[in-house]
């Protein structure tokens, strides 16, 4: 169709070149309808390119639901699946015949639709990895093994498809110019963005992936067998599935993923600080001491040691908050205020909950940083810390919730 059509277009021009009488033309070839050429072209394309590539994606998407065997190795011994390359190739094959044709307004609809392709997929991989991983956490007896080892293939691809993305764009971007650049440019910035939010979705049920196994162990946090020392067994577990993660996961990923790791520790560690209805202390505070101790080498394994002792500062402010007598308390609060914002409801759990301080102290404590916070208008930091997403439920949703 693109090879009658580009005919047509030399056979015009020939004939006004040899000033042919336009009435010795009449009727035109085809009857006028070139244009009817180019819109059966595209519609075959997009036919042809859902097709293909839904073949492909349906291929990778049962062999994740299966899991019979592990994923392939790459050149650099990452996992990850065949449809991506074989989509690109299909895609960028498309894209190779558009820009033969010498029409920028097809090349530029081929793009768009091979970008529309690109999300269509992207949502796919987001449903599949939510429902495999639902089903592990509902009912881990009845799904085959191996769901990390797919993740971390899906997770990679990701990375792959958006350099591709990225090096097609570079490609074109030189050939095309005034709106159908930035029809192809838009097409495929919104592809590429749509492949790493796939790939943080990965990681993050990486992530939720260790935590789901940590139940057991992070239901006894602050209660009376944490006193034993059962951080030991978290530690284990992250240790394990890093090791995983480390050999098979894009570099790039893996050190987003390691922030978003320490980041979710935290936020567990002081979810449970926070629901604690007793703390003994010292014993409390020693506790939590041992406890970011053994963490810490498994964190520094994976990540500079100076940038994890900033992300866990904060638990030293906590402790500084447990640990001070009633009367100095607002000392070690302030600090942690101007940093982390008032956390009022949070400072309140915790009081509460040391088992060396009255009701009458509590609330004397909690008067004069109340007012000290009024006085000062003391707000919200402007980049907002890992507080931030500290849960502190009211007295009923925290009976709900028991």
């Amino acid at each position: 169709l693109l090879t009658l059509h580009a005919w047509l277009k030399e056979y015009r021009e020939s004939m006004d070149e040899l000033e042919i009488d336009p009435e010795l033309l009449q009727p035109p070839l085809i009857e006028g309808r070139e244009q009817s050429l180019i819109d059966d072209y595209l519609k075959v394309i997009i036919q042809k390119l859902d097709e293909w590539t839904s073949n492909a994606m349906a291929t990778d998407a049962k062999a994740f639901s299966a899991r019979t065997e592990a994923p392939e190795l790459d050149s650099e011994n990452l996992y990850g699946l065949d449809g991506a390359v074989l989509m690109f190739q299909i895609i960028n094959q498309q894209v190779d015949v558009a820009m033969e044709s010498g029409q920028t307004s097809i090349l530029a609809q081929v793009v768009k639709e091979g970008a529309r392709i690109m999300r269509k997929n992207q949502a796919e991989w987001i449903k599949l990895v939510e429902e495999e991983y639902k089903k592990l956490v509902e009912k881990p007896e009845e799904v085959p093994g191996g769901l990390v080892e797919y993740v971390i293939a899906v997770a990679n691809d990701q990375i792959r498809c958006a350099d591709f993305a990225e090096a097609l764009g570079a490609r074109l971007e030189p050939r095309v110019g005034g709106k159908y650049k930035t029809m192809i440019l838009e097409s495929l910035n919104s592809a590429i963005d749509g492949y790493l939010d796939v790939a943080k979705k990965c990681t993050q049920t990486l992530i939720d992936t260790i935590f789901n196994d940590l139940k057991p162990a992070t239901k006894l946090l602050f209660t009376q067998t944490w006193y034993t020392g059962i951080i030991s067994q978290v530690v284990e577990t992250i240790r394990d599935y890093m090791a995983d993660y480390k050999a098979y996961l894009n570099p790039s990923l893996l050190e987003l993923l390691v922030t978003d790791l320490i980041d979710t520790f935290l936020i567990n560690y002081l979810n449970a600080l926070r629901r604690a209805s007793k703390l003994r202390m010292p014993a409390a505070a020693d506790r939590i001491r041992e406890d970011i101790s053994e963490v810490f080498p498994v964190f520094s394994s994976l990540k500079p040691a100076k940038e994890v002792e900033e992300t866990l500062e904060v638990m030293e402010e906590i402790i500084s908050l447990l640990t001070a007598s009633q009367s100095l308390v607002f000392l070690s609060y302030w600090p942690f205020a101007k940093r982390h914002g008032p956390n009022l409801q949070f400072v309140e759990a915790l009081m509460k909950a040391r088992d060396d301080m009255d009701r009458s102290g509590v609330n004397e404590v909690m008067d004069s940083i109340k007012r000290k916070v009024k006085e000062e208008n003391l707000g919200e930091p402007e980049e907002p810390t890992i507080m931030k997403k500290i849960v502190v439920q009211t007295g009923f949703s925290a009976f709900l919730g028991r």
